[in-house]
């Protein structure tokens, strides 16, 4: 399949780059010496008779007591960094106890798999795995006997912290906590994990324990510094080398251009649809990410589709993986392919992860995944044996793709980012005080070392709202059970059925912004390769009706947003040019939906509708424009608005180059009078409740992405526009109007500003 992409005619000047990555032998360190003989023959027993360097350090550290994160890629052999002195420790210590957590019930069953491998040491530690499907009998004799628990956040959070007292045995002899691919939690999971953790961290120390931390990640940037802000404490980073890893290579495939006067490229989907059915029918075991749901349907129906034109049965052998799908559907699914009975696979982020899914030949990537982390994740699902793997990345028309692909150094760099997320968000804080509050009652002397500097103006709000009241010294929970008010996973605590009105069963779950975005009355999605359309949305039982449909288009949600601000908390003046970060309230509505027929995928239709607003308070940085370039844009003949509302596009799309995030966590308008401002103004908007750190971080270096957004504005071939620059497929105001050369000179002129003026302001 390399041979014959990097040399057919057909694909000549599609593989832009081509990036190979050297493999890595591994450096050994001998055991410890005093390591327990029962976990010394285990070890033996798996061939095991030395570490990597990396694991021995960790080792050491860990037992040490210094709390240890350590960033290493799939498949190199991170867990038994971690399990190794936890179990050894457990081994020596009969009342001590630990905690494992994992983002994902995949995740846990593939780790009690491997742990149930080292005998010995399991017939002297209970292990078990504590989550929603533990029967009640198996959760009491845990709750007594269990020392070695594995377990996820939402369990902890529902379950074991708001019933402490049933696990006072376990508190009081907790040694480790570990958190395993700490990198997936950014963003409001991410906010929400630091602030779940200091209320675990917390009981903790009230039961007399101080548990070590342990975080494994991917590779991210500053490891140990995002670690000491996940967990609340001070984290040493272990250097992974000595990790072997196998030869990869990462061809970087850039789509024909099929339309030259408007710069128009093939679609990512052909392409990966190429790709995906060339390997499944040479019996090479692939997967596929795609950046959504959606098109992980899309991709699986023209796959399926595709097989039956040609009497083929593809559908057969490929399936599609993805958030919404119910348990045992992605049980089934993970067992077929690890199993070998599926030869492909389809999926979202959702496989990042380093489940056992067995031996894959090629990753192909659809589209960037929004960080270099999450690239290098994809790409380690191929040959994870640690011998050569290819991976191919498939770019987008959209600019920051475009980005990625002709700039084939961004990727070699070594630099990844690091995650970002926001603990201090009062939203995500609030509701974790109220959880906190039930658990113990607050001490504000002890617990503002937990909580932050917020927590003391949250807690006299929490008082007049009536949800805590004053104790004496102590602040008392008012509420019965607030946790079951807190989701971990998004900031609404609504979650919708969508009901096949066919059969009366659950196809999937969604929350209520999901619902607003792509489960509206009229929307045609895909469910395995299957067309539902919506006929009703009850938000009071939160359900939404769907029916089967032989509809030949699926839809793309028209929303509209609006913004005021609340407060600005940070300003700078540069010359004429004011920069602005603060709060703001963003409304945003479902007005419409665009129809796009399938395989071809060109708008068929368009039909507008009548929902419910939403509203909501999040952070937002704002830029304005002085008169003196709107003389300009004038005196050169440039539409205001529209270099405006392209300027605003380009930022938004070429910002997770500086942030580490999803183009999808960010929003923004453009206007050429604010109601707030009263000046022309380009807003920014973290696209969650309260912010989680997105638009404050791009504040501080908004220079560069203003430069990233020249560069590709300048760089790019079209003459009035096209969807490698200015176009935005999510735009509520249909790309109109839109004015690429005037956003070229708006950003020359402000770029111009902030190099050479000393930003000044609070």
């Amino acid at each position: 399949l390399l041979r014959e992409l990097t040399t057919s005619q057909d694909y000549d000047g599609q593989i832009v780059s081509r990036l190979d990555f050297d493999a890595r032998e591994a450096t050994f360190a001998p055991l410890p010496p005093a390591v327990d003989p029962d976990l010394s023959t285990d070890l033996a027993d798996k061939g095991i008779r030395e570490l990597y360097a990396f694991q021995r350090a960790c080792f050491d550290k860990a037992c040490d007591g210094y709390n240890v994160t350590v960033v290493s890629p799939t498949a190199s052999g991170k867990s038994l960094a971690f399990q190794l002195p936890v179990l050894d420790h457990l081994l020596k210590h009969p009342g001590a106890t630990a905690l494992f957590l994992y983002p994902t019930k995949a995740l846990i069953e593939d780790q009690l798999a491997k742990l149930r491998e080292m005998e010995r040491c399991m017939e002297r530690i209970n292990t078990a795995v504590y989550d929603g499907d533990t029967d009640p009998d198996a959760r009491r004799q845990l709750r007594k006997f269990g020392r070695l628990i594995l377990s996820n956040p939402d369990s902890l959070h529902y379950s074991i912290l708001p019933h402490h007292e049933s696990w006072s045995r376990f508190m009081r002899g907790l040694a480790f906590i570990v958190v395993d691919e700490g990198h997936y939690y950014h963003g409001v999971l991410g906010s929400h994990m630091a602030l779940l953790l200091r209320r675990l961290r917390r009981l903790a120390n009230f039961y007399g324990a101080h548990p070590v931390f342990f975080v494994t990640s991917a590779t991210i940037d500053e490891p140990g510094k995002f670690a000491s802000q996940l967990t609340g404490e001070l984290v040493h980073n272990v250097d992974s080398s000595g990790a072997p890893k196998g030869q990869q290579t990462l061809l970087l495939f850039n789509p024909k251009i099929v339309d030259k006067q408007n710069n128009i490229r093939k679609s990512v989907m052909k392409e990966a649809l190429w790709l995906f059915q060339r390997a499944v029918q040479e019996d090479v075991r692939t997967i596929v990410f795609t950046k959504s749901r959606q098109e992980a349907e899309l991709l699986y129906k023209y796959v399926r589709d595709a097989g039956a034109g040609k009497g083929q049965r593809l559908g057969d052998r490929v399936a599609t993986y993805r958030a919404g799908y119910l348990p045992a559907v992605r049980r089934g699914i993970e067992h077929r392919l690890s199993s070998g009975e599926l030869t492909g696979v389809i999926a979202t982020n959702a496989l990042e992860l380093g489940i056992d899914i067995g031996h894959l030949d090629v990753s192909i990537t659809a589209g960037y995944p929004g960080s270099v982390t999450s690239l290098f994740q994809q790409m380690g699902r191929a040959g994870r044996e640690r011998d050569h793997s290819l991976s191919v990345f498939v770019a987008s028309s959209n600019p920051l793709d475009q980005y990625v692909v002709q700039t084939p150094g961004f990727l070699s760099s070594g630099r990844f980012g690091t995650p970002t997320i926001n603990p201090g968000n009062e939203y995500i804080l609030n509701a974790h005080l109220r959880c906190a509050a039930y658990e113990l009652p607050l001490r504000a002397a002890i617990d503002v070392e937990y909580f932050g500097p917020q927590y003391t103006p949250l807690v006299e709000q929490l008082e007049a709202d009536g949800k805590l009241r004053a104790r004496g010294p102590l602040m008392v929970s008012t509420e019965t059970y607030p946790h079951r008010f807190v989701s971990l996973r998004t900031l609404s605590d609504k979650r919708y059925h969508i009901l096949n009105d066919g059969d009366r069963q659950v196809l999937e779950e969604a929350d209520a912004y999901k619902v607003i975005e792509e489960f509206y009355p009229g929307a045609v999605f895909l469910h395995q390769g299957d067309s539902y359309l919506v006929t009703a949305d009850d938000h009071e039982q939160q359900v939404v009706h769907a029916a089967p449909t032989t509809q030949n288009y699926y839809t793309d949600a028209i929303i509209r947003s609006d913004v005021v601000v609340q407060n600005e908390r940070e300003h700078r003046d540069y010359g004429d040019v004011g920069l602005s970060f603060g709060k703001v309230v963003v409304s945003e509505q479902t007005v419409g939906f665009i129809k796009k027929s399938f395989h071809i995928e060109t708008e068929v239709g368009r039909e507008y509708i009548d929902t419910p607003e939403i509203s909501y308070d999040t952070m937002a940085l704002w830029i304005t424009i002085p008169d003196a370039m709107l003389d300009t844009l004038k005196e050169g003949g440039y539409d205001i608005a529209g270099s405006l509302h392209a300027a605003e596009h380009l930022l938004i799309a070429l910002m997770p180059i500086v942030v580490l995030c999803d183009q999808r966590d960010l929003g923004g308008i453009s206007t050429i009078l604010h109601r707030d401002t009263l000046k022309p103004s380009i807003f920014v908007y973290d696209g969650h409740i309260g912010g989680v750190g997105l638009t404050e971080s791009a504040y501080g270096r908004f220079s560069e992405v203003v430069r990233l957004a020249l560069n590709r504005v300048t760089e790019c071939p079209c003459k009035d526009g096209c969807p490698s620059c200015v176009y935005s497929p999510k735009c509520g105001n249909n790309n109109k109007p839109l004015d690429k050369n005037g956003a070229r000179v708006l950003l020359g002129l402000l770029l111009d500003r902030l190099d050479t003026t000393t930003g000044g302001g609070a």
